[in-house]
């Protein structure tokens, strides 16, 4: 026995079903139609080949907007250092950059991380409790006087 053709709207309703479950059991129990017309209908109307061709286009979008992001840091990241170049260029003509030994300490161990030297990959952390026992001793002798 042949039943009749299902509607345009419930073909949708499978292809829905089918998008988030790719089995013919689900697209059937989903549906309410048989497992056998959940099956005909998926390989008649080529769900398979749909659905891979759904999750190709979706990638695509996907891959360009993060494209687009790391094309909008890059961008950010460039103005940024463009501005710390001119402010830099500023400073140097008008005579104004006073650099510190602290200031070439950095840009020295900054250089040295970039080159990729073993000894700037770990930093010595000394211990300052001298400075601390100091402070501490003072504090208890202003409270005893």
């Amino acid at each position: 026995m042949t039943g009749k053709p299902l509607s345009t709207q419930k073909i949708a309703a499978l292809w829905r079903a089918y998008k988030i479950r790719q089995t013919a059991g689900f697209v059937a129990t989903h549906c309410q139609v048989s497992r056998h017309t959940a099956a005909k209908y998926i390989l008649d109307h080529n769900f398979a080949q749909r659905f891979v061709k759904l999750q190709a286009k979706a990638n695509d979008i996907l891959d360009d907007d993060q494209a687009k992001s790391l094309a909008r840091a890059i961008t950010n990241s460039a103005n940024i250092n463009t501005f710390i170049a001119d402010a830099l260029l500023d400073a140097l003509k008008n005579k104004t950059f006073k650099p510190g030994t602290a200031d070439y300490d950095r840009m020295v161990r900054l250089e040295r991380f970039l080159r990729g030297e073993p000894e700037s990959r770990t930093e010595d952390v000394g211990t300052w409790r001298w400075i601390e026992e100091q402070e501490k001793e003072a504090l208890e002798e202003k409270e005893e006087d």
